[in-house]
């Protein structure tokens, strides 16, 4: 009885076992497998047909591609690929790769894009270009004979250079903004999607258009700072003409931190840009002003005691640059209320550039002696100072009872800084008193300034 029950059960086990068999299933793999596509590599040759200024163009008037440089070609199956140089020059070589069966295109794009589209070139607002620099003018290439693409630009660009960057910055992002005094929809576009007129029957262009989104109105670009200098193409249509301010800002880059270096600054009007041309714009110098160290033994200085009531300056440094002088003043923030601030050059010839010490005061009268007036209430965050009809930059901070009056004076705004050499500097802070031989300080002497 027992042998039978065992043999029953043994049957039931290997009845449930071939059952659990038979219901058991797998997960069905639902990946399917991309075709890999084959691809094949391509050279073929491209010519630059116009003369056009650029920094690195042979010598300054010719286009080169540089070695690197990539354009984006269109292909047979709809798409763009994108094709880099081999060499450098007017003509040279460039490889890339495309699908196997397909062929290429009757027409090019330069520079490569991600964002180009069949009649439409694409125009980043920022692009990272430190690894590989380039002026970037748009230009649309057509396929002759051969393979070799003609390349003519279909855009112009404004060359904005500032210089004057101090040698810790190795990159900086510069951005212009487009800005409308009173009519913020009318701003010009600066990046974006424009499409190329008449692309394959004349020369081709795009025409200006409006801003429709705030990053259409910027235009951004990092680059390599090189002797100081850093430069950046801002792209233009043809016959753009640019009737607003732009608004620039800089950011320079060092090893381990973003410096900002203008913020927001006002440009002057562009002006007319037409296609194929670069319109150099006037060298703009980066003023150092926070980047000074003013506890440097270097930096010449100059201090007094402020002993008795009259309104007093108890120190002066100075310094320069190639581009700027720069002077902090120092004195009591309680004086600094509904006063003037003179300023005085001089080239140290004859009597009219020193104090005398014994009734600390100097002479106004001169021609080696140049007087600059602040007209208005100076406080401790403001100070509007024009040198010589034109505006210079300032930054006020308060120290305990103290105020400090940092000023970049541009050196080609006087005769007396704009060579290299030596200049003397004074300033004098007053409630207004009509005299010439003025005495409103006790400052101990004009400060010796080196102009490198």
């Amino acid at each position: 009885m027992k042998k039978t029950i065992y043999i029953l059960a043994a049957l039931a086990a290997s009845f449930a076992i071939s059952c659990n068999k038979g219901i058991t299933t797998e997960e069905p793999n639902n990946e399917v497998e991309t075709p890999k596509v084959e691809m094949q590599t391509i050279t073929f040759t491209a010519n630059i047909d116009e003369k056009i200024t650029r920094s690195s163009y042979a010598g300054g008037t010719t286009f080169n591609w540089d070695a690197g440089d990539e354009i984006s070609v269109y292909c047979s199956d709809g798409n763009f690929y994108n094709f880099r140089a081999n060499t450098t020059g007017t003509s040279t070589t460039f490889t890339g790769a495309i699908p196997s069966g397909e062929s290429l295109g009757n027409y090019a794009l330069f520079p490569a894009d991600a964002g180009h589209t069949h009649g439409n070139f694409s125009l980043p607002r920022y692009k990272d270009l430190t690894s590989h620099y380039s002026a970037e003018i748009p230009m649309v290439g057509l396929k002759g004979e051969g393979n070799v693409y003609s390349f003519v630009h279909c855009a112009g660009a404004a060359l904005l250079t500032i210089t004057n960057i101090p040698s810790d910055i190795t990159s900086v992002t510069i951005t212009v903004e487009s800005a409308h005094a009173s009519d913020p929809t009318h701003c010009i576009k600066l990046s974006g999607s424009f499409y190329i007129n008449s692309r394959e029957t004349t020369t081709p262009y795009w025409s200006g258009a409006y801003a429709a989104t705030s990053d259409e109105k910027q235009f951004s670009r990092k680059v390599p700072v090189t002797n100081h200098t850093a430069q950046v193409y801002v792209i233009c249509p043809g016959g753009y003409t640019n009737n607003c301010p732009n608004k620039l800002t800089v950011v320079g880059h060092t090893a381990s931190t973003d410096v900002p270096l203008f913020t927001e600054k006002a440009m002057k009007k562009l002006g007319q840009v037409n296609r194929a041309h670069v319109l150099p714009l006037t060298e703009l110098p980066l003023n150092n002003l926070s980047r000074i160290d003013w506890s440097d033994a270097g930096i010449a200085m100059s201090e007094v005691d402020p002993s008795d009531s009259r309104k007093c300056l108890t120190e002066l440094k100075a310094t320069a640059d190639s581009y700027y002088m720069y002077t902090r003043v120092k004195g009591p923030l309680s004086l600094f209320s509904g006063d003037y601030l003179d300023v005085y050059l001089s080239d140290g010839a004859g009597e009219h550039y020193a104090l005398s010490d014994e009734n600390k005061y100097w002479s106004t009268g001169g021609e080696t002696v140049y007087r600059e007036e602040h007209k208005g209430p100076v406080t401790s965050s403001s100070l509007s100072l024009t040198f010589n009809t034109k505006s210079v930059d300032t930054v006020t901070e308060n120290s305990g009872d103290d105020i400090f009056w940092y000023i970049a004076f541009p050196r080609t705004a006087h005769s007396l800084l704009s060579s290299s050499g030596k200049v003397y500097v004074g300033f004098v802070l007053w409630n207004g008193w009509g005299v010439t031989g003025v005495i409103p300080t006790k400052y101990s002497a004009m400060l010796e300034v080196a102009l490198p």
